[in-house]
Order: C-alpha cells, then sequence, then structure tokens
C-alpha cells in the first residue's frame, strides 16, 4: 500500500504543472514490435488512473480475502 501511495505522490507531482492545452498534446510511441503509435497526454493520464485503480481493487480483495480466510461460507 505504502508503495501504490508513494507511486500516487509521484504521479501528482509531475501532472501538477499541466495545462489543458497539454493534455491536447500527442506524442508518437514506438511499440516492442516496431510499430508506432499516436496518443494524447490526455489518454496516457486516463489510463495511469485506470492502471492505478486495477491496483487498488486487487490491493482490497487481497485485504478481504486474508480477512475472511478460514470462514466457512
Amino acid at each position: 500500500m505504502k508503495l501504490l501511495q508513494r507511486a500516487r505522490a509521484h504521479t501528482r507531482k509531475s501532472v501538477r504543472g499541466f495545462r489543458d492545452a497539454d493534455l491536447a498534446r500527442s506524442i508518437t510511441r514506438t511499440r516492442r514490435n516496431g510499430k508506432r503509435q499516436r496518443i494524447s497526454v490526455r489518454w496516457i493520464l486516463y489510463h495511469v488512473a485506470e492502471h492505478f485503480s486495477g491496483h487498488y481493487g486487487q490491493i482490497l480483495m487481497l485485504r478481504h480475502l486474508y480477512r475472511d480466510r478460514g470462514k466457512k461460507a
């Protein structure tokens, strides 16, 4: 959980200065297979938020499983 909190703090610090115009900016990413892909900063930030949500959900699931271990249904 602490590692996730550190990652979130780093992300907030990194994007704090972004303006609306920055979100519309696009970059070209070259994938490992050589295929090039054009993506916006807005999409990147959405993907990062989605990724954090997934990890947080995994942590919550593990906490519930740990709490409920040994209980019979």
